[in-house]
């Protein structure tokens, strides 16, 4: 196994930084990202020691360059007036500092309750050096970790900057982006809603940032003059994987993983009735050029991967809807721009279920050519493809399940700008398995 230089001090050690590690993709072309998910941590002391070594045994075995925490840091509703939440904090970044890790967090459901203010999680994380968590989007209801990060070819970039054209972004052209959402969802701290009562968040994605996402998505892409490719992460799941769920009973074999539970999906639950609120974001991802995958926790029992292509699509997020399932005859269906759709694993030992812990690995590869120049593969012509990119789920017990490529072409409705090297790159997904609640169970506020 490749050791990697780490880009921080690897000491315990609180201190702020302005900038942070820069991500860059290795001297052999590869960048890896492990995502952690659902630790649900305040709940009990020995989960929580547990979760932390599901974390030591895996960080062991995949050794990444960047680790993602996609939500659910901590059990609000678990959370008291004395509770200290800035050791659970520590707790859960313990593996990360130890090792010289950076990673980036977005915040989950139960993130946020009476006694617990995701800005003071924010606030804490951000004290260590190796947090890249950022905070781009300004409207106080669109949430906190709504951000981008710029991944670069190996031996280029100058820091991860401030989201405001100082740092990363000058100079240098990335390889690709890191887009993070905060869908919300839980209860306004009381420091917030000035009640004692709780007061439901919205649990999907605010317009607020689906604008900024789609100003500034175009915008890197005309400041670097190419199509970048780019991967999405956000807790709480959109409603097209409960359509697909819906319409594929059992889901399509291979067997990759479980599919245990009913997609919980943004607008839905959490004193909300579902009512298509996610359909603008759903429409501002399908739309964007080079997006490969986008990555999802919040569902316990779900580990599964689906292809999402517009052609397919029964949602409202479609924004050229056609009966036809391949409009196109002269266009092979695994071939057609699409974008893949994945679920996380869950980490934690708190929380529900029983399913094996663990966390979801992202490989990717850029030409085997030698190409270091711009970290891209050399006939992309300026879409900025990434030739490999594969993902599978990490066990606590160290077993690898689900392993996969991504998309064969990603990009909603520009030209594919993601090329698999290997397979056909039609999607696999889950099919029943592991332990825990039953298929089509509805877990209200996950």
């Amino acid at each position: 196994m490749e050791t990697q230089t780490r880009l921080f001090p690897s000491k315990n050690q609180l201190g702020p930084r302005t900038d942070g590690p820069t991500l860059q993709f290795t001297e052999n072309g590869s960048f890896k990202i492990t995502v952690f998910s659902d630790f649900h941590l305040a709940e009990d002391e020995e989960k929580d020691t547990k979760t932390q070594q599901v974390m030591d045994t895996i960080l062991l075995k995949e050794d990444p360059q960047l680790v993602v925490l996609n939500g659910d840091l901590i059990s609000g509703e678990a959370v008291q007036e004395n509770t200290n939440t800035s050791a659970k904090i520590d707790q859960i970044l313990e593996p990360l500092v130890s090792r010289g890790i950076p990673w980036a967090s977005t915040h989950g459901n139960h993130d946020s309750e009476i006694y617990l203010d995701p800005v003071q999680i924010f606030r804490r994380e951000k004290q260590y050096g190796g947090s890249l968590t950022r905070k781009m989007v300004s409207e106080p209801v669109a949430g906190v970790t709504n951000y981008y990060l710029l991944v670069y070819p190996n031996g280029e970039g100058s820091g991860n900057g401030d989201g405001n054209g100082n740092g990363q972004e000058e100079g240098e052209a990335p390889a690709m982006v890191l887009w993070f959402f905060d869908s919300r969802g839980g209860h306004w701290p009381r420091s917030r809603s000035n009640t004692e009562e709780s007061v439901n968040r919205a649990n999907w994605v605010d317009d607020s940032v689906i604008n900024w996402f789609t100003s500034t998505s175009k915008d890197l892409n005309t400041k670097y003059n190419r199509t970048l490719p780019s991967l999405a992460f956000f807790h709480i799941p959109v409603s097209e994987m409960l359509n697909y769920q819906t319409h594929h009973d059992p889901l399509p074999s291979p067997s990759s993983g479980i599919n245990d539970e009913r997609v919980n999906q943004q607008g839905y639950g959490g004193g909300f009735d579902f009512d298509n609120q996610d359909s603008a974001f759903m429409r501002a991802l399908a739309e964007t050029e080079g997006l490969i995958a986008t990555f999802s926790g919040h569902d316990h029992g779900n580990d599964w991967c689906m292809k999402w292509t517009l052609s397919n699509s029964n949602s409202n997020s479609n924004p050229n809807p056609n009966p036809n399932p391949n409009p196109n005859p002269n266009l092979n269906p695994d071939s057609e721009p699409s974008i893949t759709l994945c679920y996380d694993r869950h980490t934690g030992y708190g929380g529900y279920g029983s399913w094996d812990r663990g966390g979801r690995q992202i490989l990717l590869q850029t030409s085997s050519t030698g190409v270091q120049s711009t970290g891209l593969d050399p006939g992309d012509q300026g879409q900025g493809r990434i030739p490999d990119a594969r993902t599978w789920v990490r066990l606590e017990d160290g077993t690898i399940t689900g392993e996969m490529n991504l998309s064969s072409s990603g990009g909603g409705t520009g030209p594919g700008v993601f090329a698999s090297t290997s397979g056909s790159g039609s999607c696999v997904v889950a099919v029943g398995g592991g332990g825990g609640e039953g298929v089509g169970t509805s877990r209200l506020g996950a």
